[in-house]
C-alpha cells in the first residue's frame, strides 16, 4: 500500500490547511497543489531537507551552552535596564530640580504683590519639596551603588 493511499485523506487536508495559512500571509506565500506535492521533485526536496544535519546535533543545543546562552542574553538585557534607569534617574532629579526653581521663582516674584499668597505657596509647596528631598536622597544612594559605578556617574 502506497503512502499517498495510505495518508490521502491527512495529506489533503494539511494541504487545504496550508494552502489556506499561505494566502492568508504577508506576502501571500505560494499554493501548492496535489501535484506539486505528489511529484517526485518536491518529494525528493523534502527528503533532501530532512537528511540534513540534526539540529539536535548541534553545539548550540547541549543543555550547558544553551543555558549559558540563555544567562548571556539575560545580562545583556540587565544591562539595557541599567541604562534605562540611569536615564529614568536623570529626568527625575531634573525634573524635582526644575520644579524646586519653578517654586522659588513663584515665591520670588510674588513676594511684593501678595504676601500672604506667598505663604499659601510656601505651606503647600512644603510637602513637595519634602518628596523632592527623599527622592534626591534615594537617587544618590542609587548613584552610589555598585551596579551604577559601572557607568557614568550621573548626578
Amino acid at each position: 500500500m502506497s503512502l499517498v493511499a495510505k495518508h490521502g485523506k491527512m495529506l489533503s487536508s494539511t494541504l487545504e490547511k496550508y494552502n489556506s495559512l499561505a494566502a492568508a500571509m504577508d506576502p501571500p506565500k505560494p499554493r501548492l497543489s496535489w501535484d506539486d506535492v505528489t511529484s517526485l521533485e518536491f518529494v525528493s526536496d523534502i527528503m533532501i531537507l530532512w537528511c540534513c544535519d540534526d539540529v539536535h546535533q548541534k553545539p548550540w543545543v547541549k543543555p550547558h551552552l544553551h543555558d549559558a546562552t540563555q544567562a548571556w542574553y539575560k545580562l545583556q538585557w540587565a544591562h539595557e535596564e541599567i541604562k534605562t534607569v540611569r536615564l529614568k534617574a536623570c529626568q527625575v532629579w531634573a525634573s524635582t530640580k526644575h520644579e524646586e526653581a519653578h517654586l522659588q521663582t513663584a515665591i520670588e516674584s510674588t513676594q511684593l504683590a501678595d504676601p500672604s499668597l506667598v505663604e499659601y505657596i510656601s505651606i503647600t509647596s512644603k510637602y513637595c519639596l519634602n518628596v523632592n528631598a527623599h527622592l534626591h536622597t534615594k537617587l544618590t544612594q542609587l548613584n552610589r551603588s555598585v551596579h551604577f559605578l559601572t557607568g557614568v556617574v550621573v548626578l
